[in-house]
């Protein structure tokens, strides 16, 4: 079964096919998931390095509050905790319950507790997809929204509607930070992930800067890790005006 993509106006289709058994799709998971799961994106790093030791120098003297809005954050917490070892407070947003008890792993973020004690952090279990973050939160609230390693897990019908609500949620000069499964051509591992239930974009990186484009944001920075001949892991920077 075809779905379109939120990349089918620039002739970027996406494509979603519907397996035949449960028992196959925990199958294809299991052969792909290494490969696009497992993967610390640098780019964050990099923009810690440089981009935002400026835009944190921007905040101070503006006296405005350093806060990112981590959507998404999973039980690692790691966006979120990279920001606040920096001084940020964070607002994380998760499906799970990331203080409870998980069936296949304990808790990966041994310092959330603490964190939420000393007021640096703030947990809201709810979807992403669903909940209004922009409306409940403020509009034009948060200078850094980070959803990383999550919209390859966002069907494409909920796309456009997530990015919207990040843009509205995003304060002017502020930053979205995020990443793509994209597969510019066929190979074996296109074809797993493509039968996997990871939301794959066919078509060219160069693309990705019009795409955000439509939302208000201006592309700031892209880095893609090959995963095979025609597979990239893509992240980016994004800016709003």
């Amino acid at each position: 079964m075809n779905l379109n993509s939120p990349f089918t106006e620039y002739g970027i289709p996406g494509v979603n096919l519907q397996l035949t058994s449960l028992e196959e799709k925990k199958e294809r998971m299991a052969e792909c998931f290494e490969s696009i799961t497992i993967i610390l994106p640098e780019v964050v790093f990099d923009f810690l390095k440089n981009e935002c030791v400026v835009f944190e120098r921007e905040l101070k003297e503006q006296r405005r509050e350093w806060e990112i809005l981590d959507l998404g954050c999973g039980r690692s917490g790691i966006y979120a905790d990279l920001f606040i070892k920096r001084k940020w407070n964070a607002v994380a947003i998760d499906l799970n319950n990331i203080f409870s008890p998980a069936k296949i792993f304990t808790n990966e973020w041994p310092c959330a507790s603490r964190y939420q004690a000393e007021g640096k952090l703030t947990f809201i279990q709810n979807n992403i997809t669903t909940y209004r973050f922009d409306e409940e939160h403020g509009l034009n609230r948060y200078p850094m929204v980070t959803c990383m390693d999550v919209l390859p897990y966002i069907s494409f019908k909920d796309y456009r509607s997530l990015l919207s609500k990040i843009f509205r949620a995003t304060a002017p000069g502020g930053f979205f930070l995020g990443n793509f499964a994209l597969c510019e051509g066929e190979s074996p591992l296109a074809l797993k992930l493509w039968l996997s239930e990871v939301t794959v974009i066919r078509g060219r990186r160069d693309r990705i800067g019009d795409y955000l484009n439509q939302f208000g944001f201006q592309l700031k920075k892209i880095e893609s890790d090959k995963l095979d001949e025609a597979c990239f892991h893509v992240n980016f920077i994004a800016q709003k005006p």
